[in-house]
């Protein structure tokens, strides 16, 4: 696509004409299936709203399609309305505008759905599992043509990725005023937002996605290099004061979570961070987020050994689970235990490998219970031998699919899963 076929297709918004039918694109993250938590009536409400954006002739093509899409994914997201051209920060000529700062605020929300920054792209959401820019994509195009073809003596206004439309205002006005997730707090439990968001009427933001500005992990390298150093200035004892040969062992290569591995490396010492989504590893290695990747243990152990005997700096991905690594590193072994361990993702302490396993096994005790709780995933955790936590379900049945689904693929916990070989399901990327 040209930049002149690009620009036709921004200013196009709602097409009078139907799209070509398109599913997901395989190569990429996408977003769990949500919780089937409409009622009939709620989900012939959700199809009304969906269907306000369309032009009338279509709307007995895409009531089959958009329910189709509620029932498989808990969510509209109108696939078939995703642009053909590809979403990235262009520079700001590129985009079609009459006013300077509504090309900047496209090329923000552009730089919010890109593939190599946005978590589930094809789902508009850019990091957290939730942070959503938009929740279909009728309302990204809208949206785009409303800051196509607005002045700076207009604002358009956003309500949870629904554009409310243009008004007039001055050149002292914000250009665009957002708000999301607007709810009361005696209606804003987890399922009251699973439904409102499933209705199409509330969208959660997180901080930086649903108001266009997320940066990535490079917002938090700072704070995360600090937070190592005073980790080590504070807790280890002996050496000359660095973290030159230490060893910070951690998990999850989500949206923001490649800081870790990269402050360590500023802070001079090693880190090891386990993610069991094989896309996130290439992504983050692929970024310099880490430096090296490693599927099998055993290389990873000698690679640590070998780091730690040079002192040096140095990030490792392991693709597997985290406790894994605690098991390896356990007071049984004849390795050496970790000087950092980060078990429940809110602080660094230095403890012993068993205390950090220890503390992660509870963890994810506590999130596969509650996942189970809310009818995401029914699932049993075993490590060494001991059952943590059992909530099993029928090989082949929807709860499966949906543990799949909320976790991205099947996590190893270091022992059995009943009546199982190799299927196991816990706690994934973040």
């Amino acid at each position: 696509m040209n930049p002149a076929e690009f620009k036709a297709a921004v200013l196009e918004g709602i097409p009078d004409f139907l799209p070509p039918a398109g599913g997901r694109d395989p190569e990429l993250n996408h977003a769990p299936v949500r919780k089937d938590i409409l009622t009939t009536r709620e989900k012939k409400l959700a199809l009304r709203n969906a269907l306000r954006y369309i032009p009338e002739q279509h709307h007995q093509v895409l009531v089959n399609e958009f329910a189709a899409e509620l029932g498989q994914y808990g969510r509209i997201y109108m696939y078939r309305y995703r642009p053909r051209y590809k979403i990235t920060a262009r520079s700001l000529d590129a985009f079609p505008h009459r006013s300077v700062q509504a090309g900047a605020i496209m090329l923000m929300l552009s730089n919010n759905l890109d593939h190599v920054v946005a978590q589930h792209p094809d789902e508009l959401i850019t990091y957290g599992g939730n942070g959503a820019v938009f929740q279909n994509w009728a309302q990204y195009r809208l949206t785009m043509k409303y800051l196509a073809e607005m002045t700076d003596e207009q604002t358009l206004v956003l309500y949870s990725g629904h554009p409310m439309g243009l008004f007039p205002s001055h050149r002292e006005a914000p250009r665009v005023v957002i708000t999301n997730g607007m709810v009361v707090p005696n209606y804003s439990g987890q399922d009251d937002y699973e439904r409102m968001n499933a209705l199409g009427v509330s969208q959660y933001g997180q901080m930086t996605a649903g108001s266009f500005m997320y940066i990535g992990p490079q917002g938090i390298v700072h704070g995360t290099t600090i937070t190592i150093m005073n980790a080590g200035r504070l807790k280890l004892k002996g050496g000359d004061g660095t973290l030159a040969g230490r060893l910070f062992v951690t998990s999850g290569l989500g949206g923001m979570s490649g800081a870790q591995p990269k402050a360590t490396v500023i802070a001079g010492g090693i880190c090891v961070v386990a993610e069991v989504n094989p896309r996130a590893i290439a992504l983050r290695h692929s970024q310099g987020w880490v430096d090296e990747i490693f599927a099998d243990l055993a290389l990873l152990v000698k690679r640590v050994e070998k780091a730690r005997r040079a002192r040096e700096a140095v990030s490792l991905a392991y693709q597997g689970n985290v406790v894994e690594l605690w098991e390896h590193y356990g007071p049984t072994t004849s390795c050496s235990v970790s000087d950092f361990c980060e078990d429940r993702m809110d602080s660094i302490v230095t403890r012993t490998s068993a205390e950090c396993l220890t503390n992660s096994s509870a963890w994810m005790q506590t999130h596969v219970i509650s996942n189970a709780n809310q009818g995401l995933a029914q699932c049993s955790v075993v490590v060494n031998g001991q059952t943590l936590a059992e909530q099993t379900f029928p090989r082949g049945s929807s709860q499966e699919a949906a543990c799949v689904a909320e976790h991205d693929m099947y996590i190893t916990l270091g022992g059995t899963f009943p009546n199982y070989t190799t299927t196991h399901c816990g706690l994934g990327s973040f």
